[in-house]
């Protein structure tokens, strides 16, 4: 801060002996310089301090870059599916009415005529994704769609899509769906198996509910 001082002190020294002063040897020359400029010289002094007096506080106000490091991409997902579990948690134990609910919550999914989920198809796959008559860009909406809701219930043991006429799908599938679900989830708590006509994913560490229910 001795810079900016220095300027402002300058300034109002000129300033005194421009406007107080006007008499001493020296105001008369701060006067006629003055006149030469056509404006008060403590003027544009008072600005250059101010300015470096600001530009000073704001540096000192600013936090060194490597004093708080961010998470690396690597810790993202794990956080968010460790806030996933933790609002899960309060609801481990089996209860009344909550199977009720996600049947309902997969049923309003807005995944359009493409796309329609089937409760039960399979003995130990509770809910399957359909896809009918879906081009690849329609099916990477539903694929997303789909993950984010297994992501919001208790983990199923397993899950599944289903392809209807839907030639273009047939060999993306496997990565395409897989790649939704790494959005979502940790990297070791599922597993995509391709299927005659689509993916099954299994799921470490399913909920217990499902096993009660």
């Amino acid at each position: 801060m001795v810079i900016p001082l220095v300027f402002l002190a300058a300034a109002a020294g000129a300033a005194w002996l421009s406007v107080g002063d006007r008499v001493s040897p020296l105001a008369l020359t701060v006067v006629e310089w003055e006149t030469s400029l056509g404006f008060p010289i403590w003027i544009p002094l008072a600005a250059v301090g101010a300015a470096l007096a600001l530009v000073e506080v704001a540096r000192r106000r600013t936090p060194a870059a490597t004093s708080s490091p961010g998470p690396s991409p690597r810790q993202t997902r794990p956080t968010l599916e460790s806030q996933r579990r933790a609002a899960l948690a309060p609801q481990a134990e089996p209860g009344p009415g909550w199977r009720a609910a996600v049947d309902a919550q997969a049923l309003r999914l807005p995944l359009g005529p493409q796309g329609r989920v089937k409760l039960d198809e399979a003995v130990d796959v509770p809910l399957t994704l359909v896809l009918r008559d879906a081009t690849p860009q329609q099916a990477k909406h539903r694929y997303g769609e789909f993950a984010r809701f297994l992501a919001t219930i208790p983990t199923p043991p397993a899950a599944r899509v289903r392809l209807e006429s839907c030639p273009l799908l047939e060999g993306q599938i496997h990565k395409a769906f897989g790649a939704e679900l790494a959005q979502v989830f940790d990297s070791g708590r599922f597993h995509v198996v391709s299927c005659p006509d689509g993916v099954d994913v299994r799921f470490a560490q399913p909920d217990p509910r499902w096993t009660a229910h």
